[in-house]
């Protein structure tokens, strides 16, 4: 961080870079006005990650507030071009966000394949993939890249971590889980009656009921016992 911050800004004032232990850098520069010039100038990228910057004050509280707009580098691509000034850019812009400025080659009109702009987004907005603009009685579809943009949580409609992490969104699923199980205890399951104990020995109730139903069943159709039936064939 220290040497990116210096390559960066060195040529800026920059003098020193400190940090404390809970993730929070400083850096210091020769004047109040060079600081000022990296504020306006961002946004700014290190490693791949954006870069949230605050002027410090006196008394300043370092806490990590929910993200709910930044600045980001936006390219749009197929802009016609009636729209390649500063109030047609600007027009074009706001179909993301809130233009804030633009880089130098698009001012010169130097690159006409894409216009990149930096806009601030919000989180509880969409980011759309692009949008039509109408020129004359024509409408063409302006398509958009979002660069450096940071993960966003649709849940808590901020930046800095994915729905998919979100905590408050996995809190909400245990607790609609459990809601689920107090009114449907047993879903699908039946009961079985445990089985009672009997010592060995004891006659098994059931063979009993058996032996009675069999008994009931042979003096009802008279259906000769085997004695009977030896009998006859004696006779």
């Amino acid at each position: 961080m220290r040497n990116t911050a210096f390559s960066l800004w060195k040529n800026k004032g920059l003098k020193e870079v400190l940090a404390n232990g809970e993730g929070f850098i400083f850096f210091i520069f020769e004047s109040p006005n060079c600081g000022r010039e990296v504020l306006e100038g961002g946004p700014w990228y290190i490693g791949g990650f954006h870069l949230i910057l605050k002027q410090w004050t006196r008394m300043m509280r370092l806490t990590k507030d929910k993200i709910q707009k930044v600045p980001v580098w936006v390219k749009f691509f197929n802009v016609p071009m009636e729209y390649w000034d500063s109030d047609g850019l600007s027009r074009i812009a706001s179909g993301v966000g809130v233009p804030l400025f633009t880089d130098h080659l698009t001012v010169k009109g130097t690159r006409v394949a894409f216009a990149r702009v930096c806009v601030e987004v919000d989180a509880s907005a969409k980011q759309p993939p692009s949008f039509p603009v109408k020129c004359g009685e024509k409408q063409v579809i302006v398509k958009v890249e979002y660069q450096g943009l940071p993960s966003k949580c649709e849940h808590c409609l901020v930046f800095g971590h994915d729905t998919t992490k979100c905590v408050t969104t996995q809190v909400a699923k245990l607790v609609n889980l459990q809601k689920d199980t107090e009114n449907n205890p047993n879903p699908g399951w039946s009961t079985v009656q445990a089985k009672e104990k009997r010592k060995m020995g004891d006659p098994d109730p059931r063979e009993e009921e058996l032996e009675g139903n069999l008994a009931r069943i042979t003096e009802d159709e008279g259906v000769p016992t085997p004695m009977e039936v030896n009998n006859s064939q004696i006779q």
